[in-house]
């Protein structure tokens, strides 16, 4: 049996997933902090080939129940080309605010050309702060 599609990736990887410790959007469907522009998530020249983003994986840290929208792109702070868009409803798990994993695979991988910078932001119906853990993109390289 033959194997036509490449292998996924991850980045970061192991124990070194992005804490994005407060996306701060201040109102409504705003967002993330610094005008918009998105959080590294890959510094430009670490992925030395050009690469197809297939998802993410995170999970919610001290989010409110709301409804989120998370973009991932490329290119330099403030000048990034957004390329996937997540529609998420979150509600938190149990009495104790546990929070649950969230892996999005997209139905078609999306180039990014080599040593590209690699951001997230995100925005949600409530205005409040936006807490990520372990946030990693998903690739094929």
């Amino acid at each position: 049996m033959s194997v036509t599609t490449k292998s996924y990736l991850c980045y970061p990887v192991y124990a070194n997933a992005i804490n994005i410790n407060t996306w701060t959007s201040g109102a409504a469907w705003t967002y993330n902090g610094s005008g918009g522009n998105g959080q590294q998530i890959v510094a430009i020249n670490t992925i030395t080939t050009s690469i197809y983003l297939c998802g993410i994986s995170f999970c919610f840290g001290a989010s409110v129940d709301a409804e989120y929208i998370i973009q991932v792109g490329y290119g330099t702070s403030g000048s990034e080309t957004w390329l996937m868009q997540f529609p998420i409803s979150q509600t938190r798990v149990g009495n104790n605010g546990q929070q649950k994993s969230h892996t999005f695979l997209v139905p078609e991988p999306i180039f990014v050309p080599a040593n590209s910078r690699i951001a997230a932001r995100g925005a949600n119906s409530s205005g409040a702060n936006i807490v990520i853990n372990s946030f990693r993109i998903i690739y094929q390289a």
